[in-house]
């Protein structure tokens, strides 16, 4: 979606054939390699919960947007929303309920959290949602869903090179979909660390 490939077999297959390529960064957290983004907090949660109920199983299963549902209920009654903290290498230190890092401006349902997110400036956008708790969550949806959440006094952003999330417990995170461990996690960019194949564009000769 991010470099305009659409679910069309000719425009893949020409797209390899022609090999145009562009290098892009990669984040890495907790030791994880990731393309998308990583966060910290309720989303994190969410995942590890999947994660579970992936493991659980007698061999590999195919994960629909319908098998999230009740992990993020299971997870909206029991999360504790615990403070976590992030620094970064720009000076920036932030506390808050919701930590989310963006390589590149794509979220699961099209949802533009890190919407001024680039994959090749060598920078990942951070954004935190500060205030806890499950009405405060419904409220910070719906400003995204307006594309208003960047200009709210309790949504700190920024953009770093690295940062580092801690906690006073430990405290979930994912990278693109995958567990990635706990706080305390360092979180770093990996400059032009990819090549990867594009499609034409319109313009393109």
């Amino acid at each position: 979606r991010q470099f305009g490939y659409e679910r069309d077999a000719e425009q893949i297959t020409e797209a390899v054939l022609a090999m145009r390529t562009q290098r892009i960064d990669l984040g890495l957290a907790g030791g994880r390699l990731f393309t998308l983004m990583a966060s910290a907090g309720f989303d994190a949660d969410v995942v590890h919960r999947m994660a579970k109920w992936r493991a659980g199983a007698a061999g590999l299963r195919r994960v629909t947007s319908m098998d999230y549902a009740p992990k993020i209920f299971r997870t909206l009654a029991s999360y504790d929303y615990a403070p976590l903290r992030v620094e970064t290498d720009t000076g920036e230190s932030v506390e808050g309920a919701h930590l989310f890092v963006f390589n590149i401006p794509q979220y699961g349902g099209g949802l533009h959290i890190g919407r001024d997110a680039q994959p090749d400036d060598a920078m990942l956008d951070w954004i935190v949602f500060q205030k806890p708790g499950f009405l405060q969550l419904a409220d910070y949806a719906w400003t995204v869903l307006r594309a208003k959440h960047l200009g709210r006094p309790d949504v700190p952003h920024g953009r770093a090179s690295s940062l580092r999330v801690t906690s006073d417990t430990p405290i979930p995170m994912q990278a693109d979909g995958d567990p990635a461990g706990w706080t305390p996690i360092d979180v770093q960019v990996r400059p032009c660390a990819i090549r990867i194949v594009i499609p034409k564009r319109p313009n393109d000769q």
